[in-house]
């Protein structure tokens, strides 16, 4: 029952501490901001915090709510979050998810112009807007490609007859106005017609997306029947472009950002189609976010969950943590303690690298996990020695005397006590937590739990405690017996010690109604009155005292069994619980019994008659009884009987 009890004492305090747990969560914004625009449909979130246990997150908002770590909010609104677990006291945040899809305003300087193989556009179609800095102008030809013009305002010179799209794109947002215009011709004919297409985008990125391949398709006069050439101008080529036949190639590797004219040739007619286009770099690798709830592992805090995070999508990650293997996760790490080496204020040192497969561009960020999880110096100590339990000190008082082992080198702070988490020995000792002291009353191997508040971590330390408690033996064999009578009136007594005689002290206690005559603090003292002796006899090293007991009889000389009578008389039977039978021989002769106790003090006699006689020792203590026989006042046989 005890022990039922201790554990459940246990288990609540225990409960109580970790239901106080502190806890504190950071939101990480992994998107490029937390509105909802016209390219970002969800702003993406991730809520971590310094417990090593499992805590759940609640967003929720006016209108919706979402649960988890990593959480998209595609509805805007303000959301308060919180973080809970058995263990740990809630708490919350607030956020803002706001909303930004308004699409800009876009002005063009004309929406049509008439041009032919001798005639030119009368000028550019000049675009505009109200985004200032923000502002994207993208042309979008009929036959393929665009021009893209990062500016508040922009030109563009198609000589190519079509439908022409401008758009204005907010550069923060992702919102888009768009407007056509158009090339016309005067009289039909003369353009010859081709398409643009590139075999990876018109993107230049990294590795194998460092150069792209455009071409030029399809390419018929207008109306058919003749032949065409091809010529690319640009950042890459001459802008000169040669008369007469172009070149029949209409293929062209590109590894150089900028603007250039596709150009296809009516080899009968010479005249031109020409579009514009414009290849993009991009050799940025993703934008990478590393959330680290905590740099610092310890014992309290043994393992965090790190996330790899990055605003673009299609990025993959691989990880390198230098005190394991190679391993890749989609874009988190679970980063643990070494628990290998204690000493060492380095978990870990990890590599992370994001490749935006699109461009196959890197980024790689390197960081140290460290760590502290030195274990306290525990100790246990007492007053006194040696640690045992003893009649005079029956409790031994133990100190928690642990101490930090966290070295002034390392940097960490350790101005917080070593606690005495859990003091805990053999029943019927009760365990006791964050004690200084325990107080030891049963002997036996002793543990204590020492808890460094300045990392959480834990070391024991053991001690035994000894059963001191020497008791002296005092008359291992029984009672000692001695014997007055009317010769011998007086008798020293004395008690059977085992083992040493010294380190001892006496004392005697007298029966009632007699004395001791000599010093009863001494071993041996003179009797002269029959009785029960007590001695007290004390071990002064252990201060544990033992009683003992000395028998003073009336000595009664017994008679021997004398075989030549020993027909004549019979007791049966013997042993038995108090009533006995004696036989007397039939001779007629008159005789009488007298019947004494072991210590010699007579108890009563009756007249024997011939044959049986029942000897009634019904209400005598059980013991051995002694049977004497007289004949004419005279004993002349005994016998003893034994009462159980």
């Amino acid at each position: 029952m005890r022990r039922f009890i201790a554990g459940i004492f246990l288990f609540l305090f225990s409960f109580f501490l970790k239901a106080q747990t502190p806890f504190a969560f950071t939101i990480y914004t992994i998107s490029p901001t937390t509105s909802i625009t016209c390219t970002q449909s969800a702003v993406n979130l991730i809520a971590a915090g310094n417990h090593s246990a499992l805590v759940n997150y609640i967003w929720q908002g006016q209108s919706a709510a979402y649960s988890g770590s990593n959480v998209s909010i595609a509805v805007p609104g303000i959301y308060t979050v919180t973080a809970f677990n058995a263990d740990i006291v809630s708490s919350s945040k607030v956020l803002t998810v706001n909303l930004n899809t308004v699409a800009p305003i876009s002005f063009l300087s004309a929406v049509s112009q008439v041009i032919s193989c001798s005639t030119a556009p009368t000028g550019p179609f000049s675009a505009s807007g109200n985004l200032g800095i923000n502002a994207l102008h993208q042309f979008i030809s009929p036959y393929g490609g665009i021009v893209s013009v990062t500016a508040p305002t922009a030109n563009y010179n198609p000589l190519a007859p079509g439908n022409y799209t401008h758009v204005l794109v907010n550069t923060q947002t992702g919102c888009k106005t768009s407007k056509t215009f158009t090339l016309a011709i005067a009289a039909p004919g003369g353009f010859p017609t081709f398409h643009l297409q590139a075999a990876n985008g018109y993107t230049l990125g990294c590795g194998a997306s460092s150069m792209i391949t455009v071409s030029l398709v399809n390419g018929n006069t207008n109306p058919p029947g003749s032949t065409v050439s091809y010529t690319l101008i640009g950042p890459q080529t001459s802008t000169t472009v040669i008369s007469g036949t172009l070149s029949s190639s209409s293929i062209y590797t590109l590894n150089l950002a900028g603007t250039y004219t596709a150009i296809t040739k009516d080899n009968t007619t010479s005249c031109e189609t020409r579009v514009a286009f414009t290849v993009l770099q991009n050799t940025a690798g993703p934008r990478l976010s590393i959330i680290i709830p905590g740099q610092v592992l310890t014992c309290r805090l043994p393992t965090i969950q790190i996330f790899a995070e990055s605003a673009e999508a299609n990025v993959s990650y691989s990880w390198i943590g230098q005190a394991s293997s190679s391993y890749t996760f989609v874009n988190n790490v679970l980063a643990t303690v070494n628990m290998a080496n204690t000493q060492n204020t380095v978990a870990n040192i990890y590599t992370i690298t994001a490749k935006n497969d699109d461009n196959q561009c890197v980024t790689d960020s390197t960081f140290t996990i460290y760590q502290n999880i030195f274990p306290p110096d525990a100790l246990i100590t007492h007053q006194g020695f040696p640690n045992a339990l003893t009649c005079l000190s029956p409790t031994i008082v133990l100190s928690n005397q642990s101490t930090t082992g966290i070295p002034p080198a390392s940097g960490y702070p350790s101005n917080l006590p070593v606690e005495g988490a859990l003091w805990s020995g053999p029943l019927p000792q009760i365990p006791a937590t964050f004690s200084t002291t325990y107080s030891v009353f049963t002997s036996g191997i002793f543990t204590l739990e020492a808890l460094d508040q300045n990392n959480g971590c834990k070391s024991y330390d053991t001690i035994a405690v000894f059963d001191g408690k020497v008791y002296p033996e005092v008359n291992p064999q029984g009672a000692l017996k001695f014997c007055i009578n009317s010769t011998v009136t007086s008798v020293p007594i004395y008690p059977l010690i085992s083992g040493s005689v010294t380190n001892y002290n006496y004392y005697w206690t007298a029966p009632p109604s007699t004395s001791l005559s000599g010093n009863v603090t001494t071993p041996t003292v003179n009797a002269s009155a029959t009785g029960i002796y007590t001695i007290a006899v004390t071990n002064t090293t252990s201060g544990c005292a033992s009683i003992g007991q000395v028998i003073v009889a009336n000595c009664i000389t017994d008679l021997e069994e004398n075989e030549d009578y020993a027909h004549q008389f019979f007791v049966y039977p013997n042993p038995g619980n108090g009533v006995f039978t004696l036989t007397n021989s039939k001779d007629g002769k008159e005789r009488q019994v007298k019947i004494y106790n072991a210590l010699g003090v007579f108890i009563k006699e009756q007249t024997l008659v011939s044959g049986e006689n029942l000897l009634d020792l019904g209400n005598e203590k059980n013991g051995i009884f002694v049977v004497r026989i007289f004949e004419k006042g005279i004993p002349f046989y005994s016998l003893k009987l034994l009462k159980n």
